[in-house]
């Protein structure tokens, strides 16, 4: 459920128009997170977004050795960048400065980089989900004089091919995923894209 973001948020992404002019229909889409996560994780997040219709996808290596990073590196649609010493004292930080505060100098930073179009925030261990549609089906239904949208959340289980018999009162079988659903007066049990 995409909803207009009137001031920053910690439950869900966020996008956001970059550049200072209106986001729409047909601008890119620029997904970011800073991450220290299991190789598989960064794989399945950036090539997930991808699919979705990201036109870039920029990793923040919270550790800056890690192994996945060379791997990454060779895809012309993926900004790599290593957080290192160098990178935290160009942003006025030390590397061993809590996450937080690490966490948002580095997502700042990327998202200032960015000139035009949208830029969507998100944890590594998450991905957007809009029941098959991708970013640009999605934003074109966003009104063009609005410069940001947030994302609730929802949680998604995956539990090996989905039985139906495996799903409860508040899951629902969605592309073989076990999604977790909420009750919405009026509309009965829905899941949040």
């Amino acid at each position: 459920m995409l909803e207009t973001a009137g001031e920053a948020v910690h439950d869900g992404a966020v996008f956001g128009g970059a550049g200072g002019g209106l986001a729409g229909q047909g601008q890119p889409v620029t997904v970011v997170t800073i991450c220290r996560e299991p190789p598989d994780v960064v794989r399945r997040f950036a090539a997930w977004h991808r699919h979705l219709g990201a036109e870039t996808v920029c990793i923040l290596f919270d550790d800056p050795d890690d192994p996945v990073i060379s791997e990454m590196e060779r895809f012309g649609w993926l900004r790599a960048i290593r957080c290192d010493a160098g990178f935290w004292a160009a942003l006025g930080l030390a590397g061993d400065a809590p996450f937080a505060l690490r966490q948002v100098a580095a997502l700042t930073h990327a998202y200032r980089s960015v000139r035009s179009g949208w830029v969507a925030v998100l944890d590594a261990d998450e991905a957007f989900h809009f029941g098959g549609r991708g970013f640009a089906e999605v934003l074109a239904e966003v009104p063009a004089q609005v410069r940001g949208v947030r994302v609730r959340t929802a949680e998604y289980m995956v539990a090996g091919p989905a039985r139906p018999e495996s799903v409860g009162r508040h899951l629902a079988l969605e592309d073989g995923f076990a999604v977790a659903m909420r009750d919405v007066p009026g509309q009965g049990a829905v899941a949040d894209a």
